[in-house]
């Protein structure tokens, strides 16, 4: 008999999929690097976690990532296009640092009073710590835990004495500009936070780019040409479609663009962001049914 429990609010989980691809949200460089290796030990468990980065510029975000595998499914030219955008500095973080280990974080964990401490402190896996210029000071805490079922992912901000659970879905972007303090001081601020509110509340799976060659397509058969058409159709098409992210100040506040694929279709977020950080969410969907790596687990 297979066990199953029900997920926490602030836990991340990956889902299954009946392509039996992998892949996750965020393009960060250790991210890319598991994308590529996954294709020789797919076989294996799947893979655990991408480091969560975070751009300042272009395709930033890099965010994060959160739990990525691809089972051979991604264009080899593609991973290394992403490797090599990773190398030129693009998905460089504002600020990180790494050390922390699942059990010191259970016990901060512990000291808030936060109902996760007995399964971070008892599954295996690493904790991303990250500083970011809108965070007023915090930190951005997240911990990829090895269950005996799936991996699983938790995040936190901590600020100066408080910890605050970020929760995914439309509930945690609302929650993250109260419970977080924030600011917000130019547009290129505007769009790091942005991007990173995106990944850290996404409750699909997501994949912001800012080019057709950042769209993690299939790798089909050698005889699978209908595939191949279809990919090339697709690609082309989005060369047309996708915009490069970009932020503006509009009086009292700013807009910022970012293209990003969602399941399996391609949105555009038009986000108001206040200085204080509190969103406006806009989303139009430029393009569906997309031959796209899926989000799965083992």
């Amino acid at each position: 008999m297979t066990k199953t429990r029900s997920p926490h609010p602030y836990v991340r989980r990956r889902l299954r999929t009946p392509s039996g691809s992998l892949t996750s949200t965020g393009n960060g460089p250790n991210l890319i690097v598991r994308l590529m290796n996954s294709r020789h030990i797919c076989a294996r468990r799947t893979l655990r976690v991408a480091r969560g980065l975070f751009v300042s510029s272009l395709a930033t975000l890099a965010l994060r990532g959160i739990v990525l595998a691809a089972c051979g499914d991604i264009d080899p030219a593609q991973a290394e296009n992403l490797a090599n955008l990773a190398a030129t500095g693009s998905y460089q973080p504002v600020t990180s640092s790494s050390g922390m280990t699942t059990k010191a974080l259970a016990e901060v964990i512990r000291k808030a009073g936060l109902p996760l401490e007995p399964s971070v402190a008892s599954l295996p896996g690493t904790v991303e710590e990250s500083t970011y210029d809108f965070l007023s000071g915090g930190t951005y805490l997240k911990a990829t835990l090895d269950g005996p079922w799936r991996v699983e992912v938790v995040q936190f901000v901590r600020q100066e004495k408080r910890l605050i659970p970020i929760q995914r879905g439309r509930a945690g972007r609302e929650s993250v500009a109260t419970d977080v303090q924030l600011t917000i001081r130019s547009a290129e601020t505007a769009q790091r936070y942005v991007r990173w509110l995106l990944d850290a509340t996404s409750d699909q799976a997501t994949w912001l780019v800012s080019s057709a060659d950042e769209v993690p397509f299939k790798l089909p058969d050698r005889t699978d040409t209908d595939l191949k058409a279809r990919i090339a159709a697709a690609r082309q098409d989005l060369e047309r479609k996708i915009e490069p992210p970009r932020s503006e100040a509009a009086g009292p506040v700013f807009i910022v663009h970012q293209d990003a694929v969602v399941a399996r279709d391609l949105v555009r977020y038009t986000v108001k962001v206040s200085k204080l950080g509190l969103p406006s969410i806009e989303e139009t969907t430029v393009a569906r049914d997309l031959p796209v790596v899926y989000v799965v687990s083992d």
